[in-house]
């Protein structure tokens, strides 16, 4: 028993890939051949993608015999089934687009249709009862808009395997012409509505302006009762429209979406006078159907983008001259120029020269990021020890920063919500966060400690259930970041830590405690020293029955700086950085002076922390830390000095 593997494309050209139906179907007819044994799909080797492979009897039927035989097969079903892949525009969202498949697979002649949200159709049709011209017409029938177009009759595959298959210039390519690709008018593309492709997001607002004014009058005493309700009926019809086209059109085509509940739902509200709870539903189902379709154009846009990246020559440097090539040409260790404002053509690193590249259709990131020439362009940056990781472990130190845990509770975690985002423009990020939740308790003042300590709130599990008193702790953070500058960001924190009432009867007045932080960031041009900082204040309104020893006042802070001094290949790592390091920090717990005599409260700490990192990757780092702190009491007494060597190490997998 013998084998031969032949590749799809040769046997059946046009076919997308192995899971297309005239795959399965070529192998039943094949497998219905006397002398073949099996026939399957089996995966390509060097590269090649999946192939035919057909066992078969070679003292019954020969090797050329089984060529003839499959690409016979494959000419009969390349005749008789056609492959339509094809871009659109008007596909606003998965259920639409799950629509549209429903209804086109109910027209004779279409075998498999498959629509994604993002934009491309894949249609497999019956030439015998239908055609490429036809397939358009329901497409365009549908709303849609073919942006471009490649189907099994048009594309051209060059297949150096078999002579029979190499097209020449204007092979197969020719458009007949009621298949040309310019739209008439009357085409019947509706795009979103008559304001646009924005229609449905318009509509959703003022189905909400309508809401909120009606619900506004509502409370007015001198407003008739009957404007409100006018309004509420208004916005009905602008929140409801597309929901209620959608659910007649699903219903039409056999399906049940969750639009028709919403409608239902919303004309269940009106029966039973609640006309601003069905208002309020249609509003919020309506934004959420606009945005989803607002992210799905951002989404065809960005795979757009993405295509344009690709440019079809380089300019190859060769023998101190450059020469346009296409990239078809090129090869390991070629050197090409790349021009200002220009595509950059293939995969590689930075021989030389610095520039910034705009790498957003990949990371997503609009800022472009700066490229620099590489240490080594001689060795193979092929490796995944060669892409920096951004969330690596950020501190070359072992300890966190005393001001961050012993002021901050910076692993305090609690319940609530809230929101955040990042605004880029140019060199510029503006960065924001916004949240409501639990917050602290009486322990930051009854504690262990004896002191203020606002981390004694961790320890209270409760916190991840009912409010301890009823007030929300705010945070709000808002951060500015320039690129080859640094970054700064200024936080505050404050609430109601006591519980000032129960069940009606009050215990306390409402004591607040309010954090501030400032922070920043920034390398060094040159040197590449990096320097890190924070410096927090927190004031608590501590009751008067309790000694002085609780501060009311607190404050701290901290600097790193990091000197790299080696990167590059380091026992056997490519990408290796050995870093020196140093970090100065105190907190106060007590700020302020004794009621007594007047003198100074201290109870502070000080400490100089020199270190030396390790990092063989960016993921990676071992640090060895030597601290020396000092700990002065509340008296200010000579403080007690403790010193002691640290070893750590962290990584990301």
């Amino acid at each position: 028993m013998e084998k031969i593997k032949m590749q799809i494309p040769v046997v059946l050209p046009g076919v997308p890939d192995e899971k297309d139906a005239c795959v399965t179907r070529l192998i039943h007819r094949m497998e219905q051949q006397e002398a073949i044994q099996k026939a399957h799909v089996a995966e390509g080797k060097d590269g090649q993608g999946p192939q035919l492979c057909f066992h078969y009897d070679p003292g019954v039927i020969s090797m050329d015999r089984i060529r003839s035989i499959a690409q016979q097969e494959g000419e009969d079903l390349t005749r008789d089934f056609g492959h339509l892949l094809v871009g659109v525009e008007g596909v606003r969202h998965t259920r639409h687009a799950r629509q549209i498949e429903r209804r086109l697979r109910r027209h004779g002649g279409l075998l498999d249709v498959s629509v994604s949200a993002s934009g491309p159709v894949r249609i497999e049709f019956d030439k015998t009862v239908t055609s490429v011209a036809a397939v358009r017409q329901l497409l365009r029938d549908e709303g849609l808009m073919v942006t471009d177009e490649e189907t099994a009759d048009t594309q051209k595959t060059t297949l150096a395997e078999s002579a029979d298959h190499v097209h020449k210039e204007g092979d197969g390519h020719d458009h007949d012409e009621d298949e040309a690709h310019e739209h008439s008018e009357g085409d019947g593309h509706d795009h979103g509505g008559f304001l646009g492709k924005n229609t449905e997001l318009y509509f959703s607002l003022i189905c909400g302006a309508l809401l909120g004014v009606g619900f506004g009058l509502s409370y007015v005493d001198s407003v008739p009762a009957w404007v409100s309700l006018a309004l509420y009926v208004g916005a009905y019809g602008f929140g409801g429209y597309f929901t209620a086209k959608e659910a007649v059109e699903t219903i039409r085509a056999g399906g049940f979406e969750i639009d028709f509940l919403m409608l239902v739902a919303a004309i269940g509200a009106a029966i039973l006078g609640e006309w601003a709870e069905g208002a309020l539903l249609l509003f919020l189902f309506s934004l959420g159907h606009a945005l989803e379709n607002y992210a799905m154009g951002r989404a065809r846009k960005s795979i757009a983008d993405l295509a344009d990246l690709a440019p079809k020559t380089a300019l190859l440097k060769k023998d101190g001259r450059t020469e346009e090539v296409g990239i078809e040409t090129l090869a390991v260790g070629d050197i090409i120029v790349v021009k200002p404002n220009s595509k950059i053509s293939a995969d590689g690193v930075v021989v030389d020269g610095s520039s910034s590249v705009n790498q957003a259709p990949i990371t997503g990131e609009s800022v472009p990021v700066d490229k620099t020439a590489v240490a080594d362009p001689a060795k193979e940056y092929t490796a995944q020890d060669d892409i920096k990781d951004e969330n690596g472990p950020k501190w070359e130190f072992v300890d966190r920063p005393l001001s961050s845990t012993r002021i901050i509770p910076s692993t305090f975690s609690n319940v609530g919500f809230g929101l955040y985002g990042k605004k880029y423009t140019r060199n510029w990020v503006f960065a924001y966060e916004c949240y409501l939740t639990n917050g602290f308790d009486n322990s930051i003042i009854a504690n262990t400690q004896n002191r203020t300590f606002l981390p004694a709130a961790k320890v209270n599990p409760n916190r991840f259930e009912e409010s301890f008193n009823g007030v929300p702790l705010v945070t709000l953070k808002a951060a500015v970041k320039r690129r080859k500058f640094g970054e700064i960001g200024l936080s505050w924190m404050g609430g109601v830590y006591n519980k000032f009432r129960d069940d009606g009867l009050v215990l306390d007045q409402r004591r607040r405690v309010d954090v501030w932080a400032v922070d920043f960031n920034t390398v060094l041009p040159g040197s590449r020293t990096y320097l890190n900082g924070e410096f927090v204040w927190a004031r608590v309104d501590v009751p008067s029955t309790y000694s002085q020893q609780f501060g009311r006042r607190q404050q701290g802070g901290w600097l790193d700086v990091v000197q790299p001094v080696l990167r590059g290949r380091m026992l056997g790592w490519n990408t290796a950085t050995l870093n020196v390091a140093a970090r100065l920090e105190r907190v106060d717990y007590n700020v302020g002076t004794f009621n007594e005599t007047n003198e100074n409260i201290y109870d502070e700490i000080w400490s100089v922390v020199p270190a030396i990192s390790f990092r063989p990757s960016p993921t990676t780092v071992i640090r060895a830390n030597y601290r020396y702190q000092w700990d002065t009491d509340i008296l200010g007494n000579p403080p007690a000095r403790t010193a002691i060597f640290q070893v750590g190490f962290s990584t990301y997998f």
